[in-house]
């Protein structure tokens, strides 16, 4: 069993089960990292090694497409929209942020670089300046209540929304960030954007 829990009774519970292993929350920030340590725990480490070259191969394939159709001064946000308000994130806390700004190497504004890029990986933004955290393309979250999301006037008028550039993506489908996660994630992104671009040409 493996768990997070730091509770020793859960643990206790879990131990009378079958063997278990505690991994706290956070203990692997990316893919490599986190492939070789279950390697390693299960004694699996070249299948981990194999596992981690055909990852490198899809998502350098993944890299290749998009680059194809952005330039390199072009920047990506990744955003949520709640009822109130928006919520914006960085490179290690799901919503895509691995599969964007690792995998796919997309650029952030530097705005999500100074604040979503460290111990803290979210936040809050107030729909007034949402502006601040938008690059020229979003990827945005989205729930069951507000798919195909039109937002209000200062939503309309962000040059992500203006150039057909904003990309949705159902909450219960991006929030993971797990190593499996993020390589389809970066696959999905890259068609995603491809598409786009070739819709936003003709």
């Amino acid at each position: 069993i493996i768990t997070y829990s730091d509770k020793a009774e859960e643990i206790e519970s879990y131990q009378k089960i079958a063997p278990t292993v505690v991994i706290p929350y956070g203990t692997f920030t990316n893919v490599e990292d986190e492939i070789r340590g279950f390697g390693e725990l299960m004694n699996k480490s070249e299948e981990a090694e194999a596992w981690l070259k055909t990852y490198d191969e899809r998502i350098e394939a993944a890299r290749a497409k998009v680059k194809e159709v952005i330039k390199p001064e072009e920047t990506f946000s990744i955003l949520e929209v709640s009822d109130k308000s928006y919520y914006g994130y960085g490179d290690n806390f799901g919503r895509g942020g691995q599969a964007v700004y690792r995998a796919l190497q997309l650029a952030p504004l530097e705005i999500t670089k100074k604040e979503l890029m460290g111990d803290t990986q979210w936040k809050e933004i107030s729909r007034e300046v949402v502006g601040d955290y938008a690059g020229d393309h979003i990827f945005l979250t989205v729930g069951e209540n507000n798919k195909n999301y039109q937002g209000d006037s200062i939503w309309q008028s962000l040059p992500a929304v203006k150039n057909n550039q904003v990309y949705e993506l159902e909450e219960d489908r991006y929030w993971y960030f797990d190593p499996i996660a993020i390589q389809a994630q970066a696959e999905e992104f890259a068609d995603m954007i491809v598409e786009r671009a070739q819709q936003n040409r003709k």
